[in-house]
């Protein structure tokens, strides 16, 4: 189990970049009119950044609080900035309450996607 966990932190670390590797591990979803992201956001960090993959979804740190949807308005704007889409081209489709979001982001591929981190 261990070693298994080394590999994949090693993994993570030297192909952070590598869309090849980072396609395999996360579970994207192509639609007609664009893409399902799974993600897990880890809120009141010190950073709004990308971190890795968590379960097969993005993981992103975000400064905002759980609360009121604060960290859900943040990872949407945080999204739509480091994508140079629209706002409203982002939509939480399940997981609004949860750490855990499946997000629409309609226009866009899964090359497009995978630049991002």
């Amino acid at each position: 189990m261990r070693g298994n966990l080394i590999k994949k932190t090693r993994l993570l670390r030297y192909t952070r970049n590598d869309e090849r590797i980072w396609s395999k591990m996360l579970n994207l979803q192509e639609t007609e009119d664009g893409i399902i992201l799974p993600v897990r956001i880890q809120p009141r960090s010190s950073k709004d950044e990308v971190v890795g993959e968590y379960n097969g979804a993005l993981k992103i740190r975000l400064t905002s609080p759980p609360v009121e949807g604060e960290a859900n308005r943040r990872c949407i704007e945080f999204l739509a900035k480091r994508l140079k889409i629209g706002k409203s081209q982002i939509e939480i489709i399940k997981g609004g309450r949860s750490r855990d979001k499946m997000i629409k982001i309609i226009g866009l591929t899964k090359a497009d996607v995978l630049k991002i981190v």
